[in-house]
């Protein structure tokens, strides 16, 4: 096994704009619904959890330079929502994925219907603690999705054909 060479820094770039892009909307959104009800920070916690654990982002990568390619400037600060509603379309199919393959762990970390019955169980709730896990992490996963829209914004006709 030989080692892993760096990623290349326009990638590093990138990615930094498209986690910012991320951060921002999650810590928005983490505040709003805390305001609302505090107990509704943990399920965006888990997903925050999730898509901000890190990676080279790649799907943003390729999405940027398709777009560049096509004659899109570079600096149009809708590709990177694009990227980033990208990756959450990966998240929302990630979470389901988990609930539907019985997964233990993601990234190194507890699998988010796991980490929900988890704490059903620790705080002896009435119920199943696997169903509750797995209804919550399915809530996490349905929130990715909307968010994943909610970042493609005002499109235009011919790109939004191709995302839905």
């Amino acid at each position: 096994m030989g080692s892993r060479s760096p990623a290349p820094s326009s990638l590093g770039a990138l990615a930094g704009r498209v986690d910012g892009r991320l951060a921002d909307l999650l810590d928005g959104e983490i505040a709003r619904w805390r305001a609302v009800d505090p107990l509704l920070e943990e399920p965006l916690r888990a997903l925050e959890s999730l898509v901000m654990a890190g990676g080279k982002r790649l799907r943003p990568a390729f999405c940027h330079w398709a777009f560049v390619g096509a004659g899109g400037d570079a600096d149009d600060p809708r590709v990177v929502d694009a990227g980033a509603a990208l990756e959450m379309l990966h998240a929302f199919a990630l979470v389901h994925d988990d609930v539907m393959d019985g997964s233990d762990t993601r990234r190194g970390r507890r699998t988010a219907h796991l980490a929900f019955a988890d704490e059903h169980a620790a705080r002896h709730w009435r119920g199943e603690a696997r169903r509750y896990g797995e209804g919550a992490a399915i809530l996490v996963g349905d929130m990715a999705h909307v968010y994943a829209d909610a970042l493609m914004g005002d499109i235009p006709a011919d790109v939004a054909d191709v995302w839905h």
